[in-house]
């Protein structure tokens, strides 16, 4: 073979290799897409909802076996150089952890040369959707698994309260919807539940609002302690006392039956 004969095979052999590379690059950058779609979202600790629907009580559930009660995930930051989980707790966020693409794996990993040093996981892992639509972080030993939800309230009052229910001393119908709305509880139409035990509140607690204020917030809330058994859901009125946080749980006034 003649000289610039071998020089024209290896600039045609440096082409194609060129060629490869930027299709295993567009390859994987569709992957990334692909993946931080199905991870764009609002997680909750699967163990934490599971025992909350086998409890019927959200304050016997407040323990669980993940690191993070929940975490937001954003498709258009997840295929950037500074991806992170933006966790959470019941109490307060801030709990970030940086995580990078792995291509060779083909999925996501805890970032763990983070420059800026403040990640709140420190162990490796990998982040998978699971078959069952689960998402699971992977730690070697330990797995855990989060579940896709609107938000903490909807999956709370969806798993707790949702549904028509008669009030069996009056025979009032009264719908509990998982946006919160709900109608036939006298002047309320908005409710919320509970998920953060704090000021002397330590049971399960549901708050009824009549009407938001002029900046949109729901206010003059009342408090009912819950019991839920099977298709069963009493609720006792709750006298607040914000200065000794001795608050009163007074005599059961609806025991509502789900339709």
């Amino acid at each position: 073979m003649s000289k610039r004969a071998a020089i024209i095979l290896l600039i045609l052999c440096a082409g194609c290799t060129s060629k490869t590379t930027d299709k295993e690059i567009k390859a994987s950058v569709e992957a990334r897409k692909a993946i931080a779609e199905k991870l764009h979202g609002y997680w909750l600790s699967n163990s934490y909802l599971e025992k909350i629907s086998s409890t019927k009580s959200i304050y016997e559930s407040r323990e669980y076996s993940t690191r993070f009660w929940g975490f937001t995930l954003d498709k258009h930051n997840l295929m950037t150089d500074s991806a992170t989980i933006g966790g959470f707790m019941e109490h307060e966020g801030g709990y970030t952890c940086s995580i990078t693409f792995d291509s060779t794996k083909n999925c996501f990993i805890n970032n763990l040369k983070d420059p800026t040093g403040h990640s709140f996981v420190d162990e490796p892992f990998t982040m998978t959707v699971l078959d069952n639509g689960l998402l699971q972080l992977d730690f070697g030993s330990i797995k855990e698994e989060y579940r896709k939800v609107v938000d903490d309230q909807t999956a709370l009052r969806k798993l707790l309260f949702e549904g028509r229910f008669k009030q069996l001393a009056t025979d009032i119908t009264i719908e509990f919807s998982d946006d919160g709305k709900v109608k036939g509880f006298g002047n309320d139409t908005y409710f919320e539940l509970v998920n953060d035990f704090v000021e002397g509140v330590f049971y399960d607690v549901a708050i009824f609002y009549p009407a938001q204020d002029s900046s949109g917030n729901w206010t003059r809330g009342k408090l009912f302690h819950y019991k839920i058994n099977g298709d069963t859901l009493k609720l006792y009125p709750i006298t607040p006392d914000w200065q000794e946080l001795a608050h009163k749980i007074e005599d059961l006034k609806y025991l509502l039956v789900k339709m």
